[in-house]
């Protein structure tokens, strides 16, 4: 049986949009949807099946001829045509999403309300949250429990943000979409905010998105990608359910961080925090402190905005200059900190263990290997070494340095040169590439210690079983068999540090030592 026919009509921007997707479950349920929009909706639904029909209202040219001709009725074109639209669906019920926010949340130059005082803006317009505005637009009262993600994706384009993601499995992903629409939707400091987050955090990657041309030039680093552009916008929408955390002002891109919960700062000036992120989950948005914000203005020209500042010859609302560098670097690192192994936490462990009567007679046993194999005056590197507790253990006049990934390790600087000594405690199962250590530095003499997946391993209770901390499993055969192909010698093989840490189980535990081959 056929449903009762609705025309949708939508011409939207694409955070309106975005807004507006909650209702769909209840239109699809109740309606057989006819879906008439503008390009930039139409770029979000071309491909989705939920709907009977899509058509799309060329609003481009419909600019292009308001532009050209003083004499243009626009009114009684869109009537005409929506007239053509009527008829050809023959539509049960109509709901025109226009004005749904604006009415409401923001207003345009077209509205009286958009002279009012901002304290009369505020009463008028500070009363709604996004969601809320387009329910009531179409007499609906908002249901305690939405579908934010209730966005149709193809399984291409899901695998292709699936296949990111496990590119990046223990990195610290983060989409930054640099500037919206309007004068409002920028923040000048944003170029120090991302160089910021990829000096600090090791394994942290910055993925530029939104419209080709608002970058210019390159940072020339490579954890930073300009994909402004090189994405569809609905395959971009679509990245942000895979990255780690968004920031940007109010953008569809940062709105679209809402509808999975993943974590993200929207720099909020046009309206109030509570209206555009207030529902969403794991938000650590910021309001301008400047004195206008929130505005409720939708400001497109300098004649819209009544402070207006310059930079490099562009004119935006001086709101945008109302967040502070140092708010945002916190919730960066408290997002860091929820979503990565090896933050504060991780490195505090390792302070402490040092410090403890095992953690001394386990840099001593390193120390006895070493010493066994290798004279004094012999350069070591040990790569991963936390706090550096067994750097500090050295004697008979070994030269050490150390490099660990963790940003809050002393040693975070990574270092280049020729080191005779190569130790990896505890670190090779935790590489993405465990030999590129090995192939930079090129060392004599490797001494490392890794969990050994032996026979008796119950793999799936094992303490040693970690999901992304441990990328590598080794036992004694394939450990070899990787230095043998890297031309190292296994030169000895014991299960001392094992017994240190757990008496019960020593061979848990295995330590190598190995030689460079003579060729």
């Amino acid at each position: 049986m056929n449903k009762p026919r609705l025309l949708l009509i939508a011409y939207r921007a694409f955070g309106d949009w975005i807004y507006s997707i909650p209702i769909l479950p209840f239109l699809f349920k109740k309606y057989d949807v006819y879906l008439e929009c503008n390009k930039k909706v139409s770029a979000l639904v071309y491909d989705d099946p939920r709907f009977k029909e899509i058509n799309i209202f060329d609003d481009t040219a419909f600019i292009e001829m308001v532009m050209k001709d003083n004499n243009f009725d626009k009114n009684k074109f869109l009537k005409e045509h929506l007239q053509t639209v009527y008829n050809k669906v023959q539509p049960d019920k109509v709901i025109d999403l226009s004005f749904s926010h604006e009415n409401k949340t923001v207003a345009s130059r077209e509205q009286r309300q958009f002279f009012l005082s901002q304290k009369e803006r505020e009463k008028i317009f500070g009363r709604w949250d996004y969601y809320s505005s387009v329910f009531d637009h179409i007499g609906m009262e908002k249901p305690d429990n939405l579908e934010f993600n209730s966005m149709y994706f193809s399984p291409q384009q899901i695998g292709f943000g699936e296949r990111w993601r496990a590119r990046h499995v223990s990195d610290f992903l983060v989409i930054i979409p640099p500037l919206g629409t309007t004068m409002q939707k920028f923040y000048p400091d944003m170029d120090h905010i991302i160089l910021h987050i990829v000096n600090k955090y090791h394994n942290a990657y910055v993925y530029l998105m939104g419209d080709a041309g608002i970058t210019e030039g390159s940072f020339g680093h490579n954890q930073i990608f300009d994909m402004t552009g090189k994405l569809s916008i609905k395959q971009s929408i679509l990245m942000t359910k895979y990255a780690d955390y968004v920031l940007g002002p109010e953008t569809g891109l940062v709105a679209a961080a809402g509808m999975w919960g993943t974590p993200k700062t929207m720099l909020c000036n046009t309206c109030a925090i509570r209206q555009v992120a207030g529902m969403h989950e794991n938000d650590y948005s910021l309001q301008s402190n400047w004195e206008c914000s929130p505005c409720h203005r939708g400001i497109y020209t300098e004649a819209d905005c009544e402070d207006v500042k310059y930079m490099e010859g562009k004119a935006y609302s001086s709101c945008v200059s109302g967040f502070k560098k140092e708010d945002i670097y916190k919730i960066i690192e408290l997002v860091y900190e929820k979503k990565n192994i090896y933050n504060k936490s991780y490195f505090d462990r390792y302070v402490e263990r040092g410090k403890t009567s095992i953690g001394k007679e386990i840099y001593d046993e390193r120390w006895k290997l070493i010493k066994k194999y290798c004279c004094k005056e012999k350069t070591v590197l040990d790569y991963g070494c936390a706090a550096g507790s067994f750097l500090k253990g050295s004697s008979n006049g070994f030269i050490v340095s150390g490099y660990d990934i963790n940003p809050y390790s002393p040693y975070h600087t990574q270092i280049n040169g020729q080191y005779d000594i190569l130790t990896m405690w505890d670190v090779i199962e935790h590489l993405k590439e465990p030999s590129n250590p090995i192939l930079h530095y090129k060392p004599k003499y490797i001494f490392l210690t890794t969990p050994n997946l032996h026979k008796e391993v119950d793999f799936k209770t094992w303490k040693h079983n970690r999901p992304q901390e441990h990328l590598h499993y080794f036992n004694e055969a394939t450990i070899t068999k990787f230095l043998d192909e890297l031309d190292y010698r296994v030169i000895d093989v014991n299960f001392e540090e094992g017994r240190i840490r757990d008496p019960q189980k020593p061979r848990d535990i295995i330590t190598i030592a190995a030689t460079r081959k003579i060729t």
